[in-house]
């Protein structure tokens, strides 16, 4: 044999080789993500654990988490739902009698309507698309509304907590039992800054409500897994005054 025959021969083995150990990694990598179950039964050792909660442990914190994606399609069509627009009725054909100015004859016939632009809706208004994973539209939020200290600005300081809170688990029951396709989420809404008839110390005509009273509706909350809406009436002061003053609370 030629020596260059003899190099080629050991290159082809080579590859195959490479090949080999190649296809043996890909099919144990579909494997461990596939079936993982079976995977972990496989290769185990006797130790700290098996090879699959080794190697897994550093594949979780490399695909740990998923990088959502906006399904527009889908965007576009709960948007369309939500305007609940009328459906265009299409014009009918007509009939009209017409005399043949030869005979006096008449015939029926039938006259197509002529093509009309479909209707222009002002809603859903043409908006840039929201982030991946925004709660609206494919979402409704129920809130109970209103101020710890008023049983007169709402159903959230009319009742007592455990009360207001099993009335909004109805409200809930009852949205998501009429549309079962939009699933409804409780949520809290906070009166944190109330509007004064009297401008009081700060002249400011508002209100500013305690920091324990704003946690207190927080902890309520979270009994539910709820949204926590912040309310702020600005009265004569402004968002860029009082926002900061909530901050601990975001």
């Amino acid at each position: 044999m030629k020596p260059d025959s003899v190099e080629k021969s050991k290159f082809l083995k080579h590859k195959k080789h490479f090949f080999a150990l190649a296809s043996f990694w890909v099919v144990a990598i579909v494997v461990f993500f596939a079936a993982p179950h079976v995977f972990s039964k496989v290769v185990t050792y006797k130790g700290e654990g098996s090879i699959r909660e080794n190697i897994g442990g550093v594949v979780d914190k490399i695909f740990k988490e998923e990088v959502p994606v906006l399904d527009k399609v889908a965007y576009d069509k709960k948007m369309l739902e939500i305007a609940n627009n009328p459906v265009p009725v299409p014009p009918k054909p007509t009939t009209k009698i017409v005399t043949d100015p030869v005979t006096g004859e008449k015939t029926t016939v039938t006259v197509e309507p002529s093509p009309t632009p479909p209707p222009v809706y002002l809603w859903p208004a043409k908006a840039p698309y929201p982030n991946p994973g925004a709660i609206l539209p494919f979402n409704r939020i129920i809130a109970y509304y209103g101020n710890l200290s008023s049983s007169k600005m709402g159903v959230l300081g009319e009742y007592p907590e455990e009360e207001m809170l099993r009335r909004l688990d109805v409200e809930i029951a009852k949205w998501n039992a009429a549309d079962p396709a939009t699933p409804s989420i409780p949520a809290l809404h906070y009166i944190a800054v109330i509007a004064h008839a009297d401008p009081g110390k700060n002249g400011k005509y508002i209100g500013r409500m305690s920091k324990e009273n704003i946690n207190k509706v927080i902890e309520m909350a979270k009994k539910r897994n709820a949204i926590v809406f912040l309310d702020i009436q600005v009265g004569l002061s402004t968002i860029q005054n009082e926002l900061p003053l909530l901050e601990e609370h975001l």
